[in-house]
């Protein structure tokens, strides 16, 4: 019962939240006009039917509605979609320009069957944040797909942790080894600097303030969560924690 009145705290504790961000930011006039957008899974309509049928249909879309969000920025913009580099550098410049980021969490198989041909075909950029632990397991990508994407110039690969632990409830010492060994291990494989991560599960119940400074402590230049909301100027001072908007 208690944990059932927790977990509804939090809840709408960050919902409150991003309502004061967004409040706050409409009265200063925000600068910032920015967001990233999360996927886990895109599916074929047919698959994505079965799922929603059977209510696991989380934070996924149809491979049509994907196409759909990537096609609505590039007529605001042929430039609109940037990689999390130029992401990163609009966001601490608090550039005026529209621009979008796509991520993906997890490292799913669907990212590179369904997501990444679309993305090829409209040359649109995108961050894959990688759980090390999940290469090669059933419904992940394996390691040649991983050497594929490793190859593609609108791919970049982010850190995810080793195993995806709930980094607030483990110890000081296990969750900085799951975030630098995830950094260190991508960085072997890529052979390409990772400074990019995403923390699992991302919301306030799963990040505290000792869990961004090890993140800091590893050298990532910019962390995402979960929490839903748009890119203003306010996110320009919480770098390592950026929110990320749910499109399905």
């Amino acid at each position: 019962m208690i944990k059932k009145i927790w977990r509804h705290l939090v809840y709408y504790t960050e919902r409150l939240f991003c309502r004061m961000i967004n409040l706050v930011s409409v009265i200063k006039s925000s600068r910032l006009n920015g967001r990233i957008i999360m996927y886990h899974h895109v599916f074929p309509p047919p698959l994505l039917a079965s799922l929603i049928s059977e209510n696991i249909a989380s934070c996924v879309c149809s491979s049509a509605q994907f196409r759909r969000t990537l096609e609505n920025g590039l007529r605001i913009s042929s430039d609109y979609w940037v990689t999390m580099d130029e992401a990163v550098d609009y966001i601490r410049k608090k550039t005026k320009r529209p621009f979008g980021v796509i991520t993906f969490d997890d490292g799913t198989s669907d990212l590179f069957s369904e997501a990444y041909p679309i993305l090829k075909e409209l040359n649109i950029p995108f961050i894959v944040y990688v759980a090390v632990d999940f290469i090669g397991k059933p419904t992940y990508l394996s390691p040649k797909e991983i050497n594929e994407l490793i190859q593609e110039p609108l791919c970049t690969i982010g850190a995810h942790t080793l195993s995806h632990p709930n980094l607030k409830q483990t110890s000081l010492r296990q969750a900085y080894r799951e975030i630098r060994m995830s950094k260190e291990k991508l960085e072997t494989m890529t052979g390409c600097p990772v400074i990019h991560f995403a923390y699992p599960y991302g919301k306030p119940g799963a990040v505290d303030c000792r869990v961004v400074q090890c993140v800091k402590r590893a050298r990532y230049e910019s962390a995402v969560g979960t929490i839903d909301a748009p890119l203003v100027d306010f996110w320009a001072n919480y770098i390592w924690y950026l929110p990320r908007q749910v499109e399905n």
